[in-house]
């Protein structure tokens, strides 16, 4: 995947960075704060955990930017399950026709 240098959310600008493990304590995280994702991306990491703690991680400044009261497993059972089902059946949701 892909992982852009900045998103939108809510009308908020947010950028991504890419740190190494000695950076971050975990594989992702958000900061409502300084609107930035931070995802660990070292030599060896796998390209679909990275995909999908990215895809946790804008679950997370969604549910901060709107002050959602989603509980951490909550989260991340959604983020597993859309990941899976996006990734399995190839879902892209660009203004492109379905063929």
């Amino acid at each position: 995947m892909k992982i852009p240098e900045k998103i939108k959310i809510g009308g908020h600008e947010i950028k991504i960075e890419r740190v190494n493990t000695k950076d971050i304590d975990s594989a992702g995280e958000f900061n409502g704060f300084y609107d930035v994702i931070r995802l660990r991306i070292d030599h060896d990491s796998v390209e679909s955990c990275v995909a999908e703690c990215f895809l946790h991680e804008i679950i997370e400044a969604i549910k901060m930017k709107n002050n959602l009261a989603i509980d951490h497993t909550h989260l991340t059972v959604l983020s597993e399950g859309l990941f899976q089902v996006m990734r399995d059946n190839k879902l892209n949701f660009s203004s492109e026709e379905v063929k």
